[in-house]
């Protein structure tokens, strides 16, 4: 008898605690958009960009909100999954690197927060010819934000320098 009453303590302790749950309430997701200006990405191997060497383009394709998004004691939280696509113009260069940014603006147009990513992959190879074809990257990164409502906008571009 005394087992059981141990067990049954044991049960009750391992259970969850109404009062310690973190409410996950599902709230509207915000508009994503792609930015105009570094929604392309190009890569080479040389100090200058031209067209006879650039190595692959990649562009800014698609994304999705996985599993909706929720307000997680008063801060927006979701995973946002985005699709690369990527074009290769050399066979000498296997390996991808796309730098990228997200960023979250309100409705005055105000960034509210700016997180930067990378994302790396290879390639896929054509099984008959052995060559390079254009190939896809989904890259999932989770979005935290006190500030974020279902007014603001969410803005995804590449991170470019002056070439």
């Amino acid at each position: 008898m005394k087992n059981i009453i141990l067990f049954l303590l044991f049960l009750a302790a391992c259970g969850s605690n109404p009062l310690s749950t973190i409410q996950n309430i599902e709230t509207s997701c915000p508009k994503v958009f792609f930015a105009s200006e570094h929604n392309i990405y190009v890569d080479t191997k040389s100090t200058l960009i031209n067209l006879d060497n650039i190595a692959y383009m990649a562009k800014i394709n698609n994304y999705a909100f996985n599993k909706g998004c929720f307000n997680v004691e008063g801060a927006f939280n979701s995973e946002l999954s985005i699709l690369f696509v990527i074009t290769p113009h050399t066979s000498e260069i296997n390996e991808i690197f796309l730098p990228f940014y997200v960023a979250i603006i309100n409705s005055q147009n105000h960034v509210l927060d700016i997180q930067y990513y990378n994302v790396q992959g290879d390639f896929n190879i054509d099984a008959e010819t052995k060559e390079l074809v254009e190939s896809e990257i989904i890259k999932t990164i989770t979005i935290e934000n006190q500030d974020t409502d279902e007014k603001d906008s969410i803005i995804i571009g590449f991170m470019l320098d002056q070439q």
